[in-house]
């Protein structure tokens, strides 16, 4: 007899009530086919501790539900040394589903196990979860206390067929699971075969409580998940103010993107860290690099740089070049030169699996030829400086123009460099007085000299600068898929050079990027991206060095953002463009010099774009010589502190030809700002130092405004439309501004 302080309800398997409240005696049928319905309260703890009579050794029902009450729903306390809890699967349900969305503080489902058996074995083979818990109480979901050899938690979910392995949705203030393991198995083990997540975590609740708390002092590891599906192993979603993924244990193995990192180990077997990881913003997306320093993408954080994992992957130990060719295969080669892959997401897929020796260099050589439909690949290895991507090695040829015509869109070189000018590549002008910026070839014929016909218009009939080819853009073509690109991330690759990214301007894909502190040391004189949303993209404090960019035709041509750097030490054309040529932003420089001492070699070209040639958002441009011609808006622009400093700077035939804005301060000294539609120079609450320069044939050749300075010293200013200056030299108008030339 077991007597229940609250209605108990005894149902059997033909549906007949046996005994609805007060005294009841249970008797189970051997085939286990009856129902329990218990209501409040102490649910299925007996009032006193009696002697049940229930027909046989164990109580087996097909049918066990609890309803919500303010104590444990579920109380095991198992000293023995066999399994707290056995349940057996191989339906198409839940093997346990416990709902405890009561707002009282009892547990879900606490289970003390002293003895040498598993605290909880659930072996599901049916296409439902193994279990799932609902918890809306200020309790833990799921606390397990586990003190014998034996895991603390095993689910084996074998079935392939759809179904969670362990779910818990906890929407009180406690911890969503905790496990306490002082035996030397493993605190939690996940064996998962369907294709869907193996562990899912909701963890919804604004207030405290772990999405996951594993305490493990054994020598088992504390959590592993076998996956074997196509779903994700482990996903925590944590919408409290606590850790989501916690880890007190002194010997096992972790990593996570959760928002708190602490070990006391000083290694592991998968990663190395140690000390803690802080972040005091909010949640980070933090991750763990292969040399075991820990860093964030976002918010607030410690970086620690730690112990490698040098001895934990396979490793290159000597100078390896691998291969990709358009007649390469993915699955069937290997990266050898006889048996090369297709893809550089391949190779970069290879790399990312070992560790390269120090001293080491690995080159992937890209053969020349065009690659279609090319997939995105992105590269993120902490040895990526010992990684260089290669393709085409040839040097653009400087062929200087003897002849131009506007009318049939010409320019002659003198001998025969057919070879050099295909049918569809790409070449472009420097050191001319008008006609600087990117083109693509038509045709070339040659006769006496050779004649490259180009698809865009030529702004100057007069001769001069010198045309030069874009091998890359002849020789070795990866023709991106869909919104592919190449990235490079969280790393810095060694070289990578001599390759012409072609997009699909329609698709929001940009050729290449480099972000989250990434970097590309040297991109060599044959880099060239066309068909871009954006062309080149650095964001993240990331940085390049190279010696020639080429950007045509895409939407946005080169983008320095978020404390980026770029460096180009031999010219860099960006013309052609939809929105705009060169933008640099919000903290980020770049440099353009050019090398040797030859003056009429421009050094940056941001030409016949359909927007700004150049745009300074609080950032800063240092170069050579600058030339902004053809622009639909404004030729160089500079606002919200920025500053440009040009030793020469030419910008003619734009809306405006210089615009200095809201604090920004440009440093041209015998520059130009001529035949612009409507201001050569118009400083704006700013500042522009133009000694020795040229402002002729505009509406308005000099403006200063909102109490802004500029220097004309020696200039030469006159046949502009409406007025030469404004105010007049030296003397103050337009809300307190100056024009001062001593010359």
């Amino acid at each position: 007899m077991v007597r229940f302080n609250s209605d108990v309800v005894f149902i059997d398997g033909s549906g007949q009530v046996r005994s609805q409240v007060g005294d009841l005696t249970l008797r189970s049928n051997t085939n286990g086919d009856g129902a329990v319905i218990v209501g409040d309260a102490f649910s299925l703890r007996p009032e006193i501790d009696l002697n049940a009579d229930l027909g046989v050794g164990t109580i087996r029902w097909k049918t066990l539900f609890a309803t919500s009450g303010d104590l444990n729903n579920i109380f095991i306390d198992n000293t023995t040394n066999t399994v707290a809890l056995l349940v057996q699967q191989d339906g198409d349900v839940d093997a346990v589903c416990i709902d405890k969305t009561g707002t009282g503080t009892g547990s879900a489902l606490n289970i003390v196990n002293d003895g040498t058996g598993d605290a909880v074995i659930i072996d599901q083979q049916g296409v439902a979860r193994a279990v799932q818990i609902f918890q809306n109480a200020d309790r833990e979901g799921m606390r397990i206390t586990q003190i014998g050899a034996n895991i603390g938690l095993f689910v084996n979910k074998t079935n392939t067929s759809f179904g969670n392995a362990l779910q818990v949705n906890n929407a009180g203030i406690r911890d969503a699971v905790e496990i306490n393991q002082t035996g030397n198995a493993a605190a939690l083990e996940v064996n998962h075969s369907p294709a869907v997540i193996a562990v899912v975590i909701n963890k919804n609740n604004v207030g405290g409580g772990d999405g996951l708390r594993v305490n493990n002092a054994g020598t088992g590891k504390a959590v592993e998940v076998n996956q074997t599906g196509a779903g994700i192993a482990l996903q925590i979603n944590q919408d409290t103010d606590v850790n989501s993924l916690e880890q007190d244990c002194t010997d096992a193995t972790y990593s996570s993107t959760a928002h708190q990192i602490q070990t006391t180990r000083t290694s592991s077997v998968d990663f190395n860290y140690a000390e803690y990881l802080s972040n005091a913003g909010g949640s980070s997306d933090v991750r763990i690099r292969g040399d075991g320093t820990i860093f964030a993408t976002s918010g607030n954080y410690t970086n620690r740089p730690t112990v490698g994992i040098n001895e934990l992957l396979p490793a290159i130990t000597e100078d390896t070049t691998l291969f990709i060719d358009p007649t390469g295969d993915d699955l069937t080669g290997d990266g050898s030169s006889s048996t090369p892959w297709l893809t550089l997401r391949q190779a970069f897929s290879h790399l990312n699996n070992l560790w390269i020796a120090g001293g080491v260099d690995v080159i992937i050589d890209v053969a020349n030829g065009v690659y279609t439909d090319v997939p995105q690949a992105t590269f993120e290895h902490p040895n990526a400086s010992q990684v260089s991507v290669i393709g085409d090695t040839s040097t653009p040829i400087a062929n200087t123009i003897t002849d131009v015509s506007t009318g049939s869109k010409t320019f002659t070189v003198a001998g025969d460099h057919t070879t050099l000018f295909p049918n569809g590549s790409l070449c472009y002008v420097m050191g001319s007085t008008l006609n600087d910026s990117s083109y693509t070839v038509v045709s070339s014929t040659f006769s006496a000299d050779t004649v490259v016909t180009v698809e865009e218009s030529i702004q100057d009939s007069i001769p001069g600068g010198s045309l030069y080819d874009c091998p890359a853009s002849v020789n070795c073509i990866f023709e991106m898929a869909s919104s592919a690109g190449i990235t490079i991330q969280s790393c810095v690759l060694q070289k990578f050079d001599g390759i012409c990214l072609k997009g699909n301007i329609s698709t929001p894909s940009s050729g290449l990027v480099i972000r989250d502190q990434g970097g590309v040391s040297s991109s060599g004189p044959n880099l060239v991206a066309s068909g871009h949303f954006v062309g080149i993209e650095l964001k993240n404090s990331s940085s390049l060095v190279g010696e020639t960019l080429v950007v045509h035709e895409c939407d946005f041509g080169i983008e320095v953002a978020d404390h980026s750097v770029m460096k180009i030490s031999n010219g860099a054309v960006a013309s052609n463009n939809t929105t705009r040529g060169l933008l640099v932003r919000l903290g980020s420089a770049m440099e353009v010099i050019t090398a040797g001492s030859d003056d009429t070699l421009q050094s940056l070209v941001c030409s016949k774009n359909d927007g700004d040639g150049i745009h300074l958002l609080h950032g800063t441009l240092a170069a050579f010589f600058v030339q902004a011609i053809g622009n639909t808006d404004t030729g160089i622009l500079a606002e919200f502190n920025s500053v440009l400093e040009a030793r020469f700077a030419k910008s003619w035939h734009n809306d405006v030809g210089m615009h200095s804005l809201d604090g920004s301060t440009i440093f041209c000294p015998d520059s130009s700002g001529s035949q612009n539609t409507s201001q050569g120079y118009i400083a704006d609450k700013s500042n522009i130092s133009a000694s020795g320069s040229v402002a002729q044939n505009n509406d308005v050749g000099v403006l200063a405004t909102r109490g802004s300075f500029i220097r004309f010293d020696d200039g030469i200013v006159d046949s502009n439309t409406t007025t030469q200056f404004s105010p007049a030299i030296n003397t103050e108008g337009n809300d307190n501004s100056y024009i001062t030339d001593v010359g």
